[in-house]
């Protein structure tokens, strides 16, 4: 589990089914994500199940409010194929955007992530119309892909972002690792935010 300043990521359980086809059904959450596909073709369940299915570090995580154990949106970071690199993937509840909670989750995943040994580079896309999204992820020091990777689930018209984590180059301090900085030309640095 990681604890932000106001939320709890957690594994995703299947339990979490419910909030996600809530929100996938929102007017307000983009029809052509690959959740809201799965959802309309009843695959949605499955695909849950699948995830909350792993050994050792979860693949999909489940955001609540520290106030509240109900789910309010995930975020994955699931194997792309090559070593250290690793797709993200995350969802909000429509009725919780525009709070700043996605871009804090997403900071402390990857800030648990950028250690030596684990995640390098970690690749996003987001639907050509989902402007927030897209400005998260900039926000985030995304930056355009260099190269695409293999697209399975994600349509070849979804812009996709890339960002390189680099690990802590200092001791740990007061017996944790630093918090990650606002990167710079790409680059997730840990430092202060």
């Amino acid at each position: 589990m990681i604890d932000t300043p106001r939320c709890r990521i957690r594994p995703a359980q299947p339990e979490d089914l419910a909030a996600l086809e809530e929100a996938v059904s929102d007017p307000a959450f983009p029809a052509d994500l690959p959740l809201a596909r799965m959802h309309r073709a009843g695959e949605l369940k499955a695909w849950l199940e699948k995830c909350c299915r792993h050994d050792g570090e979860p693949r999909l995580r489940s955001l609540t409010l520290l106030a509240s154990p109900a789910c309010i949106g995930q975020i994955g970071l699931f194997p792309e194929g090559r070593p250290g690199t690793y797709w993200l993937s995350y969802w909000l509840a429509p009725a919780v955007q525009g709070q700043g909670l996605a871009s804090e989750c997403i900071r402390a995943l990857l800030d648990r992530h950028a250690q030596p040994g684990g995640c390098k580079r970690v690749v996003a896309a987001a639907a050509p119309g989902n402007a927030r999204s897209l400005a998260l992820l900039r926000r985030l020091g995304f930056l355009p892909a260099d190269e695409l990777p293999p697209r399975t689930v994600i349509p070849p018209d979804h812009p996709c972002l890339t960002l390189d984590l680099l690990p802590a180059a200092g001791p740990r301090q007061h017996g944790r690792a630093a918090k990650l900085s606002r990167p710079a030309q790409g680059h997730h640095r840990p430092g202060a935010l």
